[in-house]
């Protein structure tokens, strides 16, 4: 069998045009490989610096380390950049190296499907366009979909109500009552850019997170000009940061004795901005630094500490009417509510669009926990290989997990020309050597033995989310793409294990 008449087939089709998706756009058209197309939803590149436009938002990795290594940007007007600048970049760097053209805006993927007969993906959008490729890549991200907690009665909610992630800029909170469920990052940038305009803010807090102080600066001219006229100083300043990032993995990953002084850094900031000892008590994390991802503020504890802020750490029992409901019984009257949780990841809808080859989808398929093996391939998935998959973040900038994945994918690629393979599939036994291999090293890392509960952490306590090793080591395996671990065929539709 062969594509329908009707369809148009790619060598690849590429679900996204966030920083993953534009980022292997740029390494294809680097090797050559110009048969690929990009399905993006929204109406510009980004993804998640195009969606998050809330008050703050910015990048918490310094810009020089939150850069593509092939495009440096001597435009940062900040150490760390903010969401505007950020999407600039992706816009300037998709123009730059010819990638826009092979973007599809407005086209939302509905259903992917691997076609055993055909041995190929057929994929169809919402908007009824079918298209097949020889190799599917998902560039979805783990930020794609907003979660909303399970709160009752919280869809019957008598005021307003939005998640961060989906900032609704026509709704004016001055003279508010708004209430902040959740105290992660993206809380911990809004929140004290809105506490001074509303009447009454109340912050209802599960898990407080370690807060530490920003160092962040504004980048002089001078500075600016010094990158242009000699660019590897910027790279220089990139690979310390680098080394300072991956430095804090030995802590979080076993010695978290070597972490005790950044516990002392969060304490002594909340000492120094939080006065009232009740206060100071609900923000005082009892888990390492490192089991949630901290907060870089100088912001947030003066706004929780303000004379209009509530910080609420009674368990949410429902929503009734207008009023958020507590356990100890008390009733909350707002007129907003923006949750701020996170997002979905196994569970997300976009994962139980994409079907394998047994018909199940893969959000089915990672109804336990998500696994993949180097974060990239699953079995029952053949030619289908993910950006930034389960166990493929590390401590690091996440800019270098990604381009170690996409050096993985133009391997692969290849390794298939060059062996005339039309198919690859990861064997289910190399997927739990590496999924034991993980687990082995998660092992007494503050990730699971931290004593709080992540977003990287499943309900049974195992770390899906991060690479629980050094990201020279994750970049080391990744580098070029080994065929052992995979079932391959070649064009002859003959199957054997390499």
């Amino acid at each position: 069998m062969s594509p329908s008449a009707s369809s148009q087939h790619h060598r690849l089709v590429i679900i996204g045009a966030g920083i993953a998706g534009v980022g292997l756009g740029v390494r294809l058209l680097q090797a050559g490989v110009d048969d690929f197309v990009i399905l993006e939803r929204n109406a510009s590149v980004g993804g998640t610096w195009f969606e998050h436009t809330y008050p703050g938002c910015g990048c918490d990795v310094p810009a020089n380390l939150y850069s593509y290594s092939f495009a440096r940007n001597p435009k940062w007007t900040r150490m760390f950049p903010r969401q505007d600048e950020i999407l600039e970049y992706v816009r300037d760097t998709a123009d730059e190296y010819g990638v826009t053209p092979h973007i599809r805006f407005q086209t939302e993927m509905e259903h992917s499907g691997w076609d055993e007969a055909a041995g190929l993906w057929r994929v169809r959008t919402i908007g009824g366009e079918e298209l097949t490729a020889d190799l599917l890549i998902s560039a979805i991200g783990a930020t794609a979909e907003p979660d909303e907690p399970a709160i009752p009665g919280l869809t019957k909610f008598k005021g307003h109500r939005f998640h961060s992630a989906r900032w609704d800029h026509d709704h004016d909170l001055t003279g508010e009552r708004v209430a902040v469920i959740g105290t992660g990052p993206a809380a911990a940038q809004f929140v004290p850019r809105i506490q001074p305009q509303v009447a009454a803010l109340k912050v209802f807090q599960r898990t407080p997170p370690w807060v530490i102080p920003h160092v962040d600066r504004p980048v002089p001219w001078i500075e600016r000009q010094l990158y242009r006229a000699a660019p590897v100083l910027q790279d220089v300043q990139r690979n310390a940061l680098f080394a300072v990032y991956e430095s804090m993995g030995v802590g979080f990953r076993g010695q978290t004795a070597l972490i005790a002084p950044v516990e002392a850094i969060g304490r002594a900031h909340l000492r120094r901005q939080v006065k009232d000892p009740v206060l100071r008590a609900k923000l005082t994390p009892h888990y390492r630094f490192g089991c949630k991802r901290p907060v870089l503020s100088n912001t947030y504890n003066p706004a929780l500490a303000a004379d209009n802020a509530d910080v609420i750490t009674e368990g949410i029992t429902k929503v009734d009417g207008s009023a958020i409901v507590t356990a100890d019984g008390g009733r909350h009257e707002v007129d907003t509510i923006i949750t701020a949780i996170g997002y979905k990841y196994g569970r997300s809808l976009l994962a139980h669009r994409i079907t394998g080859q047994d018909g199940r989808t893969l959000g089915e398929y990672w109804d336990q926990s998500p696994k993949a093996y180097l974060g990239s391939a699953v079995p029952g998935f053949p030619n289908m290989f993910i950006l930034l998959g389960p166990n493929s973040i590390g401590i690091n900038s996440v800019i270098f997990s990604l381009e170690s994945q996409m050096a993985y994918v133009m391997s692969a690629l290849k390794t298939m020309d060059r062996r005339g393979l039309a198919r690859v599939e990861v064997r289910p036994e190399a997927l739990r050597e590496f999924v034991d291999d993980v687990d082995r090293r998660s092992e007494g890392s503050v990730w699971t033995a931290g004593g709080c509960k992540a977003y990287y952490v499943d309900d049974t306590g195992r770390n899906f989310g991060l690479y629980p090793g050094f990201a020279l080591g994750f970049r080391r395996r990744t580098r070029t793409f080994d065929a052992a671990p995979y079932v391959v065929e070649e064009t002859t539709r003959t199957t054997v294990a390499a």
